[in-house]
């Protein structure tokens, strides 16, 4: 019995066969999963982040934005104003000019009145 269990290939014969050291296999799954989870993990950070901070960029891009366009609105104002200013003067002065024409159509027709009557009486005077 002694010879049994001396023997080099009894002791073989017992282990189980192993095809790939299990250190190694444990090592490479360890890595892996390592890498996927900080992967994962970058990738939520970087979510996180834009979560956070992109609107903040974005409202800060609105409200210039929104300054701008209140510029701009202030700006036409301004010049509809003046137009609408302009309007009104344009308006009266056709007005003022519509009443001197008519003012002096009015003097027209009685200077053409009286130069008739002239001549009408100029005429009546030769033939007596």
């Amino acid at each position: 019995m002694s010879l049994r269990r001396r023997s080099v290939g009894r002791r073989l014969t017992a282990d189980s066969l192993v095809i790939a050291p299990t250190e190694r296999f444990g090592r490479i799954v360890l890595v892996a999963v390592t890498v996927v989870v900080l992967t994962v993990l970058i990738g939520a950070g970087i979510r996180y982040f834009e979560e956070q901070f992109a609107p903040t960029l974005r409202i800060t891009g609105l409200e210039q934005e929104n300054r701008e366009l209140r510029a701009t609105i202030t700006e036409l104002r301004e010049a509809l104003s003046r137009s609408r200013i302009e309007l009104d003067v344009d308006a009266a002065t056709r007005a003022e000019l519509e009443r001197q024409i008519a003012a002096l159509n009015e003097q027209l027709k009685a200077t053409k009145d009286e130069l008739e009557f002239i001549r009408s009486a100029s005429e009546e005077s030769r033939k007596r």
